[in-house]
C-alpha cells in the first residue's frame, strides 16, 4: 500500500509531492490545525500542494514566507533584490549578521529550508517588473514590496 501511494504521488511536483507519499508525516506535522473544526486532512493535502509567490522579502515578506511554509505550503517563490544590512536586522528578525551582504532571497530561502526541508522555494533576485508572471503558476501572489512615494 505504502509503495503504491508513494509511485501514485511522485507525479506531483517539486519535493512536496515526496512528502506526501509519507502520509504519516501529515497528521504529525500539522497536527493542530487538523484539530481545527473546519479543517480537514484533505484541506492539508491541498495546502501542500499549492503555490505561493511572495513580491518583497523584508519586514513583512519574511515573515509571511515563513508562517506560510510552517503551515505547509509546498511552494514559496521569493521575488526582491534587496540585500540584507545591518540596518534591517532590528526589524527583519528572519536574517542574522552572517546574512549581511547576501540577498534576501538567498537568506530567507536558507531559513525556510531550515524549517521544512520538503518546501520548493524558488528565488528571483530581481525587482518584481523584471518578471514575467505568466511563467509563474501561483494560486496566490502577496506583493509586500516598499513603495516609495
Amino acid at each position: 500500500m505504502a509503495l503504491e501511494t508513494s509511485v501514485r504521488l511522485k507525479t506531483l511536483k517539486g519535493w512536496r509531492g515526496l512528502l506526501l507519499a509519507n502520509l504519516n508525516r501529515i497528521p504529525q506535522r500539522y497536527y493542530s490545525q487538523l484539530v481545527l473544526d473546519d479543517f480537514s486532512y484533505e484541506d492539508q493535502k491541498k495546502l501542500c500542494e499549492s503555490e505561493v509567490t511572495i513580491i518583497g522579502c523584508g519586514g513583512l515578506g519574511a515573515p509571511l514566507a515563513v508562517y506560510l511554509v510552517a503551515s505547509g505550503v509546498g511552494k514559496i517563490n521569493l521575488i526582491d533584490f534587496d540585500v540584507v544590512e545591518e540596518r534591517n536586522l532590528h526589524r527583519q528578525v528572519f536574517f542574522k549578521e552572517s546574512d549581511i551582504g547576501k540577498k534576501k532571497v538567498e537568506a530567507l530561502k536558507d531559513y525556510l529550508i531550515n524549517l521544512d526541508r520538503e518546501v520548493e522555494v524558488n528565488i528571483y533576485p530581481v525587482k518584481s517588473s523584471e518578471i514575467d508572471f505568466k511563467k509563474i503558476n501561483s494560486n496566490l501572489v502577496f506583493d509586500l514590496s516598499l513603495i516609495h512615494i
